[in-house]
């Protein structure tokens, strides 16, 4: 690495001195040159050895290498200057030291390359002039032998100007030869004053600043001369001026100008002849031919870039030239190598000389063409009756070889979309046939295109003609006459006549249509063929949506290829008489709001299947319309009966439309008219009788009633006029014997109201409608005394088998209101510990009932109070009345299932059986059997919960907890969750029936869990019946089982595994 840095510092002192481009007389170098060229510090002449002679072989190789590095040195014009005035150096002055480089200096200035040492001197050279002699190389051991020329003493006087000799040779040029650009350089008449150790001979063209420089040594030769033979090779391929300069490097090792010359280089350039043979008209082919060849720097291989004028060498093709025996280069060129490319084409010729470079050594043109392909097309056998013909290809020109031929054929209508590429059948005689029919085209006639086309050898496709023809052919026809056209049916016959069918005739269509409405009625019938070679068809405008006025009827033949082909049209006018009939009002009676319809005088041209009669009232919008379907009567009229009532009760102006349904099934109008209908309102006279102003009671009696619309029942709303109608009671009189109406009223009904009552009258009609006829008012007083609440308590239904009774209140009044109906009730034997206060319930009859279990009093026995109270407007309870009854149930009958019982243990509800999963539905078996005294088994119940809900071994195996309270409410039970042992004890000690659901125990493992029934209570134990082992039946502390209850969701669903069931 460090060499390289010296080397580049030497580089760049060479380069700050140049040799004059011009001619030298003998001394040439100025001393600054050769000291550039050997460096600031001298060395020794003795250490220049013979090994370290400059070679010009290796100099030339040098600058080859590396010719952009300044390893040689540069004569600058300063030098020169210097040279030319030869100024001396002080004569007692040595150089300081510090302007000497030292050794370190001076090997990083030294470069890689031995060449490039090679090819100057070296630096042991100490460059030197008569008047300055050479430096020590260290200035701290100088003697007398190297110290600087003192000034001549008076014994020692220097010589005169004139006697110096300076050193000096001839340079001449020889055998420059302008073929290869070579020449010799010979150095003689040499004056070396100084001694001569070497000859150096720098050499450069004048182009480019001496870029190209070489520092040859001259070889000394026999007769005292000097040679060195040079090429423009070394000197970057340079042509033109050379200049040549002459150094010396005398005893002391120092280089010393010379002389100086110039010369012209020149050189044969690469060149040959191109001749163009065989260019072929017919094939587009030529070939290349290269002679008369002058390659001076040898021939490795011949190129010949081709390529046509068109496209900017898109088809240039580099061709390797083959060498022929008698020194000629060839090449075959085809136009199919350029893209087909024709007319004038470039051939450029190009050399690879020795060091493989690629050289231009002339250029031709010629013009390429080639016979186009083509075929002379005839159409043959053109039959203008069935629209087909021959195509017949003859006098085939095919340069690029024949695979097949091509047809392609439309017609010239629609842009070519029936075009068919026909591949034509090559014939015995060479020429090529191809059957055309206008049907593969589309059924076009008219003008026809016929194009050429050959698929040459290298499966090219190439036009090669065109012809066309014109296309006819006979068209079908045929002649449609109208006949039979009824004006009173709208029907008509279509015959067709005169046919010409050049295509043959499958069968004959005739689409008919009229003009209305866009053809959405058309109908393409097939005509029947008569003996008479005729085509017939009858036509009904019925088939074409009931539609009357202008008809089309096109024809169309389907011929032999089953192809539609049009054959003519023709137009009619269709006309028919219309459907209409007399609508007459018969036995309209303003009292009933009732008429009849009566239709006649009918014309029914399409057929009558049926009589319809829309009515309805003029007011909102036909709301009440009405289809009625008339009746046919003897004298051929049609009959109807109309009543309001079908009508909302409409009055007023009706409207009614006649439609006929004909033979078809069609609804077609044939008339309408209008009528009004009225009729007498409700009404009945109101008589109050037997105003009873002590007790406030009454009787309404209705008399002369009129109710048009027929009478069910007689309604009389009653109300005092005080409070808003808060006591309005709405009664059903009685009908009497002499057809009046009568009902007895009481004041208490009414919250013993006083004052002003009304009492208006309802009819419920025929139809279930309520109608106002009338109203009436009156004043009713009560004495004092007489206004108190009234209530009686009334003991129904006791079931001694279920220990249940209803009680029902009857005569309920009371002058301070009634908000609520309440029934305390309790059995007497332990002091009202089971008193329960009902709330009763009102009933449409204007009675209160309450049911009442024994269960829900402690399963207790015996007698049972039940009072009544009323709880008044103002929020106070006031007692009416009290009664007793008598309860004699006293224990239920439990009975004990087993889910494996033989009966159904076996019997599967999806995948699981009874005995494995139905211990739910047993429990809830036992229970409700129980409760409701009626057999209820284990099969009913599971039944019920598989089919009817989801709870039982549908999601899993086993029953929900949600599936008890399914099951209790589906037999009219009610349940409670308890959620504490406390709550099942409590449950348990009223008599209630308890099912619980128990994990691992005496009774369940896990991760199976059971349910239990548990009934009665003692002293913190209840009895259970475990339903799939009878012998763990017994009594079991509430604690105990309660403990082990199931935690599995399923059983939990309801909150707690323990559920209370009640009757």
């Amino acid at each position: 690495m460090k060499k390289r840095q010296m080397m580049a510092s030497r580089a760049e002192k060479f380069t700050r001195f140049g040799i004059r481009k011009c001619s030298l007389g003998a001394v040439s170098v100025a001393i600054a040159t050769g000291l550039a060229f050997l460096g600031s510090g001298a060395v020794q002449a003795e250490q220049l050895t013979p090994s370290q002679t400059a070679d010009s072989g290796v100099v030339s190789q040098a600058v080859e290498d590396q010719a952009s590095t300044a390893a040689t040195p540069t004569v600058t014009e300063t030098s020169l200057s210097s040279m030319d005035k030869a100024a001396p150096a002080p004569a007692a002055v040595s150089p300081d030291a510090g302007q000497i480089p030292t050794s370190s200096d001076t090997s990083s200035q030294s470069t890689s390359s031995d060449s490039v040492e090679n090819a100057h001197p070296k630096s042991d050279i100490v460059a030197s002039t008569e008047n300055q002699p050479a430096v020590a190389e260290n200035s701290e051991k100088s003697d007398a032998s190297n110290q600087p020329a003192q000034a001549a003493s008076a014994t020692e006087r220097p010589l005169a100007a004139a006697e110096v000799k300076k050193p000096q040779g001839k340079i001449t040029i020889q055998n420059n030869n302008s073929q290869t650009g070579e020449f010799d350089i010979v150095v003689s008449d040499i004056v070396a004053p100084d001694g001569l150790k070497a000859v150096y001979l720098p050499t450069w063209s004048s182009k480019d600043d001496q870029d190209d420089v070489q520092w040859y040594t001259a070889e000394r030769r026999a007769d005292g001369t000097y040679f060195k033979h040079v090429s423009y090779r070394n000197h970057k391929n340079s042509l033109g001026e050379y200049n040549v300069h002459l150094y010396f490097v005398n005893d002391a090792g120092q280089l010393q100008g010379a002389g100086s010359a110039k010369t012209v280089v020149t050189r044969a350039q690469p060149q040959g002849k191109i001749t163009i043979q065989n260019n072929n008209p017919q094939t587009g082919e030529f070939d290349i031919v290269v002679s008369d060849i002058i390659a001076p720097d040898g021939l490795k291989s011949v190129y010949l870039p081709t390529w046509s004028a068109a496209n900017d060498q898109d088809d240039v093709q580099w061709y390797i030239a083959e060498r022929r025996a008698d020194g000629t280069y060839f090449k075959h060129v085809s136009y199919r190598n350029h893209k087909n490319s024709l007319g004038e084409y470039n051939v450029h010729l190009y050399f690879v000389n020795d060091a493989g470079q690629l050289q231009g050594a002339g250029s031709a043109k010629t013009v390429v063409t080639r016979a186009q392909p083509q075929g002379k097309i005839t159409i043959q056998n053109n039959n203008p009756q069935t629209g087909e013909f021959d195509i017949v290809v003859s006098d085939i020109i095919a340069p690029d070889g024949l695979k097949s031929v091509y047809l392609p054929t439309w017609s010239a209508a629609n842009d070519q979309d029936d075009v068919q590429w026909y591949i034509a059948e090559r014939r015995a005689d060479g020429t090529y046939f191809k059957h055309v029919s206008y049907r593969n085209h589309k059924n076009s006639l008219g003008e026809y295109n016929v194009h050429l086309y050959f698929v040459n050898d290298a499966g090219q496709l190439q036009g090669a003609g065109s012809a066309k023809t014109v296309v006819d052919r006979a068209q079908p026809k045929g002649k449609i006459t109208i006949q039979n056209n009824n004006p009173q049916t709208g029907e008509f016959d279509i015959v067709v006549s005169d046919i010409v069918a050049p295509y043959g005739l499958k069968s004959v269509s005739l689409p008919t249509w009229s003009t209305a409405n866009d053809q959405d009625d058309v109908q393409w019938y097939t005509a029947e063929r008569r003996a008479d070679g005729t085509y017939f068809k009858h036509v009904s405008y019925r088939n074409h949506k009931n539609s009357l006025g202008e008809y089309n009827v096109h024809l169309y033949f389907v011929n032999d290829a089953g192809q539609l082909q049009g054959a003519g049209s023709a137009k009619t006018v269709v006309t028919r008489a219309q459907p209409q009939g007399k609508i007459i009002i018969q036995n309209n009676n303003p009292q009933t709001g009732e008429f009849d319809i009566v239709v006649s005088d009918i014309v029914a041209p399409d057929g009558l299947k049926s009589v319809y009669l829309p009515t309805w009232s003029a007011a909102n919008d036909q709301d009440d319309v009405q289809w009625y379907i008339a009746e046919r009567r003897a004298d051929g009229t049609y009959f109807k009966h109309v009543s309001y009532r079908n009508h909302k009760n409409s009055l007023g102006e009706y409207n009614v439309h006649l439609y006929f349904v004909n033979d078809a099934g069609q609804l077609q109008g044939a008339g309408s008219a209008k009528t009004v209908v009225t009729r007498a309102q409700p009404q009945g006279k109101i008589i109050i009788q037997n105003n009873n102003p002590q007790t406030g009671e009454f009787d309404i009696i209705v008399s002369d009633i009129v109710a048009p619309d027929g009478l069910k029942a007689v309604y009389l709303p009653t109300w005092s006029s005080k409070d808003d109608q808060d006591d309005v009671q709405w009664y059903i009189a009685e009908r009497q014997a002499d057809g009046t109406y009568k009902k007895h009223v009481r004041a208490q009904d009414h919250k013993f109201s006083v004052g002003e009552y009304k009492v208006h009258l309802y009819y419920l009609n025929e139809d279930g409608q309520m109608q106002g006829a009338g109203g009436e008012k009156l004043m009713v007083s009560v004495a004092p005394e007489n206004i108190r609440a009234t209530g009686k308590i009334n003991i129904q239904n006791n079931n001694a088998r279920t220990g249940t009774f209803d009680v029902v209140v009857t005569n309920v009044s009371n002058p301070g209101g009634i908000q609520a109906v309440y029934l305390p009730t309790w059995s007497t034997d332990k002091d009202q510990d089971d008193v329960k206060w009902y709330l009763a319930q009102k009933q449409a009859n204007g009675t209160y009932k309450i049911t009442v279990r024994a269960s829900d009093h402690k399963l207790s026995t015996g007698e049972y109070k039940i009072h009544l109270y009323y709880k008044q407007d103002n929020g106070q309870l006031i007692a009416v009345d009290a009664t007793t009854t008598q309860v004699s149930k006293a224990v239920y009958n439990n009975p004990y299932y087993s889910q494996r019982d033989g009966r159904w243990g076996g019997r599967k509800y999806g995948p699981y059986s009874m005995d494995a999963t139905g211990c739910v539905p047993t429990t809830l078996a036992m229970v409700i059997s129980g409760i409701t005294g009626t057999e209820v088994l284990p099969t009913t119940v599971a039944d019920y919960l598989y089919n009817h809900t989801n709870e039982f071994n549908k999601d899993g195996f086993g029953t929900s907890s949600r599936g008890i309270v399914r099951a209790a409410q589906h037999w009219d039970l009610t349940t409670e969750t308890l959620f504490t042992a406390s709550a099942v004890k409590e449950l348990l000690s009223q008599g209630h029936h308890v099912l619980g659901a128990v994990g691992t125990s005496i009774f369940a493992h896990y991760p199976v869990t059971h349910e239990l029934v548990l009934k009665g209570y003692d002293n913190g134990k209840t009895y259970v019946r475990d339903p799939y082992n009878a012998a763990n039946n017994g009594w079991y502390p509430v604690d105990y089982l309660f403990g082990v209850k199931s935690v599995d969701p399923t059983d939990n669903t309801e909150g707690s595994p323990f559920i209370a069931i009640k009757g």
